[in-house]
């Protein structure tokens, strides 16, 4: 029986109140790139930087795991009963299960590069050594030539080989060979029937780097840059294989060099049942059933600018993972879903314990332990604009009517709304939408609407309340303020030509509004007329209680160190360079303040650090017959455990009090074998 956690994650407050710091929740990896994905303990797991490690029962909903470190991790492997990730300065950390982490120190502060489970021990490839371990505890190296570059590492037919390159001015490809995995000798590339053909390619121009090695039916590959792929069927003479991936070589293209080359860089390969599968530059890969021939380009993932750095299969499915976090899956055909690279969502709430976010293609986030794990529900809607919270109902605006639910995972259509809906708010005990063309819709309980027009074929954008009054703006140059969200009055601001406004805030009597186009800005509003207060691209500002906070909108050469801005009464702004404490957002992206939090929500969900004490959690969980949680908290907390088979449904299984701060729960139910996999989890009552 595999028992796993989604327990409720510590979290620490790292600065002053007023410093808004926030981490990636979901999806976990969004911005970090993923280096490597493997199959262990009936999950994928992934790796990648800043500490990232995901893991996923079916490739396509992942969970974030906290680890010790938040250096970039290359590799991970599973072996012995144990998963070991490793990174950057020799950092290496291994878990049992991949709830808790430790970190292991085996006396190296190079960079290590991969990791894998070869004849009964780990093998940590580093840049110029190889490491050894059986548990993690003692450890053996071997020490290669300087100037090495090493990457990859397989095993087979009682050999193992490891692979890179030689750094100089034109790379050379490494090839060593180990009977014993002590002991290394170093190959000829070019030595074999491929010599000939290895002379006239590319890589006698540019040189080669070899990335990553693979064994399968007796035979190794190994693959690299410009679509270089290499065979041995006995790891010492090499072959050069063709894999038609360089599209053109042109001569003094750039000055100071003779030639110049534009190619498909292959960076993982793996063995399957059928044979080998490779990945790389731009979504690219390729299938071979022997090693020897590569039909050209056999599927490519039509995503401008995905590099895929790792792959794994697992029962038919592969799964692909690369940078800026991309994740994708395809099945036996090799044909691909997008997964988690693009979720973008749009709007964010909070009520009756839940937080909701929604988004694209329908899709909707719950979260009921204030964001620390989400649940993924598709509901029936191609498009999420906007959501709020009122009379203990979420209610959000679809590009063709409302859709209302009371805990995100059951959805229901809101009869006679056809608009063009792109937000709503709850005030005044009211729901207010608004959209195209210039309309708003009210609502006393969610369910009955009436239509209103507020524009002559405006596309509002944003509503908020305060000090009495709805305000709603959108694509044209005008504001509308209405007392009941019916009858709306025209605010016209000269000088305004094609301003777009993403969204107003209302906080300490003042209204602000976040603009971007010719006229970007924040606005302010005085009681009279808006005044232009700040003049940089606005995507979204929010009011956390006591400052307003202004998110610039992410131009796309510069996503990271952007500021923010933050103001306590609108019309004086104090800018902070943030870097990556600032989440990225896009599109129509919003911002919630709940239980002192700040939600916001974009390419993933954020959010951000708080000094609230933190929260119960399970410490430990042991199966013998029965299942034994171990939970720690404050003294006095109440807690109700709940526990899924699949992640989607969850059933409450009991309440229990943390008496001295901790408690210990036994899961009563007993199971017949198959033993399902089962997960658990913690809210908080009091």
């Amino acid at each position: 029986m595999k028992i796993s956690e989604i327990g409720i994650l510590i979290l620490f407050a790292l600065g002053q109140a007023r410093a808004i710091e926030w981490e990636a929740v979901y999806p976990a990896s969004r911005m970090n790139d993923l280096n490597e994905v493997i199959r262990a303990k009936g999950k994928y797991w992934a790796v990648g930087d800043s500490g990232t490690v995901i893991s996923s029962k079916n490739g396509s909903m992942w969970q974030r795991h906290t680890v010790p470190t938040t250096a970039s991790l290359e590799g991970i492997a599973h072996g012995n009963d144990l998963i070991m990730a490793v990174g950057e300065e020799g950092v290496i950390i291994t878990s049992p299960d991949g709830a808790d982490w430790n970190i292991v120190d085996a006396e190296t502060s190079e960079d290590l590069q991969e990791v894998q489970f070869l004849d009964g021990e780990f093998r940590v490839v580093a840049e110029t050594e190889i490491l050894a371990t059986a548990n993690g505890n003692v450890w053996t190296f071997s020490k290669f030539e300087a100037g090495v570059k090493l990457r990859g590492i397989t095993h087979g037919d009682r050999l193992f080989v490891t692979v890179g390159w030689i750094e100089d001015e034109k790379p050379e490809a490494a090839i060593y060979t180990s009977v014993d995995g002590e002991e290394w000798d170093r190959i000829e590339v070019g030595s074999g029937e491929g010599a000939e053909r290895l002379e006239r390619s590319a890589d006698a121009r540019f040189g080669v780097r070899l990335r990553d090695v693979a064994y399968w039916d007796g035979r190794f590959v190994a693959v690299g840059s410009l679509g270089c792929v290499m065979t041995s069927d006995d790891g010492n003479e090499w072959t050069r294989r063709p894999t038609k991936l360089i599209s053109s070589i042109t001569s003094n293209q750039i000055p100071g060099t003779s030639w110049t080359t534009h190619g498909s860089h292959l960076y993982s390969i793996i063995p399957r049942d059928e044979g080998f599968v490779a990945v790389g530059h731009a979504g690219l890969g390729l299938v071979s059933s022997t090693g020897s021939s590569w039909p050209p380009r056999t599927w490519q993932v039509p995503v401008q600018g995905v590099t895929f750095l790792s792959v794994v299969e697992h029962n038919g499915s592969v799964v692909a993972v690369g940078d800026n976090g991309a994740i994708r899956k395809a099945n036996s055909r090799l044909q691909w879903d997008k997964v988690d690279d693009d979720f973008e969502m749009n709007d964010i709430a909070a009520g009756n314990g839940h937080i909701i976010a929604v988004g694209r293609e329908g899709r909707a986030l719950v979260s009921v332990d204030e964001g620390f794990s989400w649940e993924q529900v598709q509901a029936s809607t191609n498009y999420f604009s906007g959501i709020a919270f009122g009379h203990g109902l979420f209610v959000a605006t679809t590009l063709s009517g409302v859709l209302t639910t009371e805990d995100g995972k059951s959805w229901r259509r809101s009869s006679g709304v056809k608009s063009n809906l792109r937000s709503v708010v709850f005030a005044d005990d009211r729901f207010v939408a608004v959209g195209y063309p210039g309309v708003s819709y009210v609502s006393p309980d969610g369910k009955k609407w009436t239509k209103h027009f507020v524009g002559d074929r405006e596309l509002l954008l944003a509503v908020t309340y305060g000090d009495g009054q709805f305000v709603a703006g959108g694509m044209q140059r005008n504001t509308f303020f209405s007392t009941n969200g019916k009858d709306w009055e025209r605010v016209d601001i000269d000088g305004w030509r094609d301003l777009i406004i993403g969204d107003i805030a209302f906080g300490n009597d003042t209204f602000v509004l976040a603009a971007k186009s010719s006229d970007r800005g924040l606005y302010t509003w005085d009681g009279e007329e808006w005044t232009r207060t700040n003049t940089y691209d606005y995507e979204t500002v929010e009011f956390d209680g006591e400052q307003f906070i202004g998110f610039t909108y992410p131009l796309s050469w510069d996503k990271t160190n952007r500021p923010y801005f933050v103001s306590e009464d609108g019309f004086e702004w104090a800018e902070e360079e943030a870097g990556d404490r600032v989440p990225r957002l896009t599109g129509s992206n919003k911002i919630v303040h709940t239980d002192g939090r700040l939600y916001a929500v974009g390419e993933a969900i954020f959010r951000s650090l708080s000094d609230k004490p933190e929260p119960p959690r399970i410490a430990g969980v042991e199966y013998t017959g029965t299942v034994r949680l171990s939970l720690l908290g404050q003294t006095g907390s109440i807690v109700e455990i709940e526990s899924s088979t699949d992640l989607v449904e969850w059933e409450s299984l009991d309440q229990s009090e943390l008496t001295d701060g901790e408690a210990e729960f036994i899961d009563q139910r007993r199971f017949i074998a198959p033993v399902p996999e089962m997960y658990y989890r913690l809210r908080v009552l009091e």
